[in-house]
């Protein structure tokens, strides 16, 4: 079994060939933090690996908000209807009311 201080190099080696960036920074903390709660390693593992998940998850809703080059200020709560024609503008306040598009309306801001 290797000691300690050759444990450290080779897991972080290991975790930047993999692209684990947000489990080489949390790992240790969390270890220390399962130790003193008694955590099961599956109970460990899920903890270090939802922070990854959660960390990707942001990475790629800035990426792709960035590279959408929308302006981030718009919004349907400062939509002008006004603008669009009378059928457009109808059909839309048809869509607002309905549940199936409040649901997709909340994903769409959530996003935005």
């Amino acid at each position: 079994m290797s000691t300690v201080t050759e444990v450290r190099p080779a897991l972080m080696g290991h975790l930047r060939d993999l692209h684990l960036p947000t489990v080489r920074e949390c790992y240790e903390e969390t270890a220390r933090r399962a130790e003193r709660e008694t955590l099961s390693y599956e109970q460990y593992l899920l903890e270090v690996i939802s922070r990854e998940c959660e960390q990707r998850r942001k990475s790629r809703v800035q990426r792709l908000l960035k590279d959408s080059a929308l302006p981030l200020e718009k919004s349907l709560q400062n939509f002008e209807l006004k603008r669009l024609p009378a059928k457009a503008a109808r059909q839309l306040k048809t869509l607002l009311r309905t549940f199936w598009f409040s649901g997709i309306r909340d994903r769409v801001r959530a996003i935005y």
